[in-house]
């Protein structure tokens, strides 16, 4: 009996336990534009070029069953004025198998109102990001990816994420 339940924790636990585990972000892409492989589309599966060539972009890659994620999103939200004082435009990407459906719910459950959501492919992140889960957070500057952040890396505070983004984006 203690040998099936040894056996049991050992095959069990990599489940619930990836952020130890997981691979860091790659590092590869850091100064590289988004590859063409990461496409965004509407809620209802219309393709949308959301980043452009300028400007500042924190892409939030998120889903309805995601614990951080319902942390996050709102504090994100109440950041708004300062990201745009900041010229930072905060891009959320629902990777819901159905976005269109599951998104909405979740966003107006959590009190995000105010930042479009479009969605992705969550398995296309993973492999372009060297990533094993959500949230990712995808900072771009000018085009180019400048840092990504995942599995909750972050403490997520409004005070501590604009002390971030500031750090990341060159700003103070």
């Amino acid at each position: 009996m203690k040998r099936l339940c040894a056996i049991c924790l050992v095959l069990i636990t990599p489940l619930f336990y990836t952020g130890a585990m997981a691979k860091a972000p790659s590092k590869t892409i850091i100064g590289k534009p988004l590859p063409e492989s990461i496409v965004f589309t509407t809620l209802n599966g219309e393709s949308v070029d959301v980043v452009k060539d300028t400007g500042n972009y924190v892409i939030n890659y998120w889903a309805s069953w995601c614990v951080p994620c319902a942390t996050e999103l709102p504090i994100l939200q109440s950041m708004l004025p300062a990201l745009k004082h900041a010229n930072i435009t905060p891009v959320l990407i629902n990777v819901d198998r159905r976005p269109a459906q599951q998104a909405p719910k979740a966003l107006q459950k959590w009190g995000v109102t105010k930042i479009t959501s479009y969605a992705g492919d969550m398995y296309e992140a993973f492999k372009v990001f060297n990533v094993q889960g959500i949230p990712i957070v995808v900072s771009i500057k000018n085009g180019k990816i400048i840092d990504i952040m995942d599995l909750n890396t972050h403490k997520w505070d409004t005070q501590g994420t604009l002390n971030y983004f500031n750090h990341v984006f060159e700003l103070k």
